[in-house]
Order: C-alpha cells, then sequence, then structure tokens
C-alpha cells in the first residue's frame, strides 16, 4: 500500500492537518459538534475509544462498533481543541481508505479548509 492511499495524487493527500481541523471544529455550535464527534468516533474501535483524548470518549464505549456514535451537545462541548486532535490524528492514520480525508471532513464538519501548504487561487 502506497503512503498516498488508494489512487490519490501528491497534491490531494496534501491536506490541513489534524490540528488545523480540530480548530475549525471546536468553532461549531455544540449540535454540530456532536455531530461530527459521533461521525469520527464511528471510525474508533472500543480500545482506541477508552484511550483517546485521556479518556474523554470512554462513556461511548458500548456504541464502538456503531458507524455513528450518539454524542451529546453537552459532551461535545466539553471536548478540548486537544481532544478532538487526538481523535482526527488517529482516525486519519488508522483509515488511510478515508483519505479523501479533507473530502471526508469537510462532509463531516461541513467546513472548507485549504489543502496545507496550497495557496487559494481566485479566479
Amino acid at each position: 500500500m502506497s503512503g498516498h492511499g488508494e489512487g490519490l495524487t501528491r497534491d490531494e493527500t496534501a491536506l490541513a492537518p489534524p490540528a488545523t481541523w480540530a480548530d475549525s471544529i471546536v468553532r461549531l455550535d455544540a449540535p454540530d459538534r456532536a455531530r461530527v464527534l459521533g461521525r469520527l468516533l464511528g471510525f474508533v474501535g472500543p480500545l482506541a475509544m477508552a484511550v483517546l483524548g485521556g479518556g474523554a470518549f470512554a462513556k461511548y464505549l458500548r456504541f464502538a462498533r456503531n458507524a455513528v456514535v450518539p454524542v451529546t451537545p453537552d459532551d461535545a462541548a466539553r471536548a478540548t481543541t486537544g481532544q478532538i486532535q487526538e481523535l482526527l490524528r488517529y482516525v486519519q492514520q488508522s483509515h488511510p481508505g478515508i483519505a479523501r480525508w479533507h473530502a471526508s471532513c469537510a462532509l463531516l464538519a461541513q467546513v472548507q479548509l485549504p489543502h496545507a501548504g496550497v495557496a487559494r487561487q481566485h479566479a
């Protein structure tokens, strides 16, 4: 398996790092943030869920095999940037097949970010 994911070009894999995504996700309102975290946690198995973010997501272990984890808006509001960044990094590293990482996160968060290191060009 190549380091660039499944059929992606170098430009497509030079994507925004987890820290950039985490900063954007924490700016979402609590219900949207809960929805994004729930979808991200759907990529996480029980062991990782128990330890990621210092155990911040352990309360959702019973949902560890669900495609979407029902995160409450209150829990989402308490999730720190660092915890979200750690979750994002784990998902990015453990699931390179979703390596349309930029598109996947944009769909999850409805946040559009530029590729890392690539200047946006305006027509």
